[in-house]
């Protein structure tokens, strides 16, 4: 294995654990009726986090479609932090 093959994966295992660890909290916080995110939040990060978990099976699959999108979206969150530290953007 060389050395961007190993760091692959590693960002990989990176999405795939950080996108299950979230899918497991929002279910537990479902399950115990402890949730206190509104329905709209809720949503959105279960599918970021279904998201990041395909997102990294693929990358161990080597699937060129899922760098591009790892990509895109890692630019899409970069370019909007940058916006709204610039208070070109606010939320």
């Amino acid at each position: 294995m060389t050395k961007w093959q190993a760091g692959i994966s590693v960002i990989a295992a990176i999405e795939i654990f950080t996108g299950g660890i979230t899918l497991i909290a929002v279910a537990m916080s479902l399950i115990l009726g402890r949730s206190t995110k509104p329905f709209e939040i809720l949503i959105f990060v279960l599918a970021t986090s279904s998201i990041s978990c395909g997102l990294g099976a693929g990358l161990l699959r080597r699937s060129l479609t899922s760098y591009h999108l790892l990509l895109f979206f890692s630019f899409i969150i970069i370019l909007s932090k940058v916006l709204i530290f610039a208070k070109i953007i606010t939320l």
